[in-house]
């Protein structure tokens, strides 16, 4: 342990930094496939952090998005977004344990509006979708960051 904090806390923390690191790589790609591909690895390594973190709505929404992503390769049926937005919707609140949780759903679904209805330079555009589903998981990750520390040391 360094400073009373475990490793897998420290460990969380690594991969949480990791998958911040491939979003931000994500959202500068100008080609989409390649926006997306890069989206699915930072949110599969998002996914593990939030398990170790035992933050279960954050990680089932992580699940919910690489399987969202895969699919937005070849299907951009506008239908489509809505049933992964109810998706997300049911998943968070099945694993809903706190008011944290409810940013981590917010903001899985500002950003499947996103990835289906807009490509190119619009999904560009709307950045502060982007912005407000970074700000929406950074909050949620430093509310249950800092609630859940207690628990690792």
């Amino acid at each position: 342990m360094v400073l009373g904090v475990s490793a897998v806390y420290l460990m969380a923390q690594g991969l949480g930094g990791l998958g911040a690191f491939l979003g931000a790589v994500a959202l500068s790609q100008k080609n989409d496939r390649q926006l997306k591909i890069f989206y699915i690895c930072a949110e599969g390594i998002m996914g593990v952090h939030f398990l170790l973190l035992d933050a279960y709505a954050a990680a089932a929404m992580a699940i919910v998005i690489v399987s969202r992503t895969l699919l937005s390769f070849n299907l951009k049926f506008k239908r489509l977004c809505w049933l992964f937005i109810l998706m997300h919707i049911a998943v968070g609140a099945y694993f809903y344990l706190s008011w944290e949780d409810a940013l981590a759903i917010l903001g899985s679904c500002l950003a499947c509006y996103a990835f289906y209805y807009l490509s190119g330079e619009r999904m560009r555009c709307v950045f502060w979708a982007f912005l407000l589903y970074g700000l929406c998981t950074i909050s949620s990750k430093c509310l249950l960051g800092a609630s859940r520390l207690k628990a690792y040391i």
